[in-house]
């Protein structure tokens, strides 16, 4: 639906990738990444995985527009409890802390160049989420 709105709309230069395991292993080479109301749905472990493809495959140059929750009040993650669990549906919420954030963007070889809070992730009082910008300088 994406890439049909795009051409509709005669805009061009834009690449697409269906999020499956293949990114895992890599994406294409971009020069802006932008992710909002994604990785929040993915337990800690495979938040962390996309992340750092996505930032991988940053140019140098270039910049990644990323929104994630870093905390939320009460919240623990269990691997063992998560597949226990993963079979009674319903939409997941999860946060990466920002710690953890930080260390990943440092060990991608990236830089944090700016973050907000912001409410994309629901209730300011029970989940703190962080928009972040994050560039891939030229050496």
């Amino acid at each position: 639906m994406a890439r049909e709105r795009a051409l509709a709309c005669g805009t061009d230069g834009i690449g697409f990738a269906l999020v499956d395991r293949n990114i895992l292993v890599s994406l294409p080479p971009s020069d802006f990444i932008y992710s909002r109301l994604v990785l929040q749905h993915n337990p800690p472990p495979l938040m962390e995985l996309l992340l750092r493809s996505l930032l991988r495959s940053l140019k140098e140059g270039g910049i990644a527009v990323v929104q994630l929750p870093t905390y939320i009040i009460g919240y623990e993650f269990s691997i063992s409890d998560y597949l226990r669990d993963v079979e009674k549906g319903g939409i997941e919420m999860h946060c990466l802390p920002q710690k953890r954030l930080f260390q990943i963007i440092y060990e991608s070889g990236c830089k944090l160049e700016e973050l907000r809070e912001d409410s994309d992730a629901g209730t300011p009082e029970v989940i703190l989420s962080n928009t972040v910008i994050i560039g891939r300088h030229r050496h």
